[in-house]
């Protein structure tokens, strides 16, 4: 099928581009890349050349993100174990191995499960989850996967584990009935940036799990963890 494909491309603005120029200290073919993207001010512009922790988007901002922080903070206290479920790519690796080094620098430690792709596939699956609450998990995080797994979250859930999901992904109509899925494609999710990936949602908890932990004087036995 033969269609024709026709560049737009966007006006240059001269006037605009020479002042990122000079006050940034930039290419110029950088300043008409700000300019495309519609950044159009010098605040802005520093903004996204230089961004800083300051800025980020507030966590609660994340629908389900509180409810996900006090589900973690409730194993803590009680001292259950938690099984991190990752994706295999990179993304997911990422996301659990974020996550891992948070819990150990909180003093807690958890088990990482990665399905082989080949004989797993994607996603959570039931044999896997079986032996992981098998050997004492009663909390699941499901790391860059899980939204489309509804039965696998029942299934789960009558073995007496509840999930907790950080995707990214695409959601369904119907959402699986886990604790808390924490998804910026939500439709009732107000977080502004749809693009946010499974690291960067496991981060996102970090910082929510973080700021309770601060509130709740965790911290008084030892230094708190650096998310920088």
């Amino acid at each position: 099928m033969n269609q024709e494909l026709r560049w737009e491309v966007h006006k240059k603005d001269t006037s605009l581009e020479d002042r990122f120029v000079r006050k940034l200290g930039i290419h110029p073919i950088i300043a008409r890349v700000l300019i495309n993207r519609g950044i159009t001010t010098f605040e802005d512009a520093l903004s996204f050349l230089k961004p800083s922790l300051k800025s980020i988007t507030p966590s609660d901002s994340l629908r389900d993100i509180s409810i996900a922080t006090e589900r973690v903070l409730e194993a803590l206290d009680r001292g259950e174990k938690i099984t991190l479920f990752g994706d295999y790519d990179v993304d997911g690796v990422t996301a659990g191995s974020l996550l891992c080094s948070f819990f150990r620098d909180i003093g807690v430690s958890v088990d990482c499960y990665y399905p082989n792709r080949l004989e797993e596939g994607y996603g959570l699956n039931s044999p896997a989850l079986k032996k992981i609450v098998q050997d004492g998990t009663r909390l699941i995080i499901a790391l860059d996967l899980g939204v489309t797994n509804s039965a696998e979250v029942m299934y789960a859930r009558g073995l007496g584990a509840d999930v907790i999901i950080l995707d990214h992904h695409e959601v369904p109509n119907e959402l699986p009935q886990a604790t808390a899925i924490v998804n910026p494609h939500r439709l009732d999710c107000p977080f502004p940036f749809k693009g946010l990936c499974g690291a960067g949602l496991a981060y996102y908890l970090t910082i929510a799990l973080r700021t309770r932990l601060r509130e709740k004087g965790y911290f008084k036995r030892g230094a708190e963890p650096n998310l920088r």
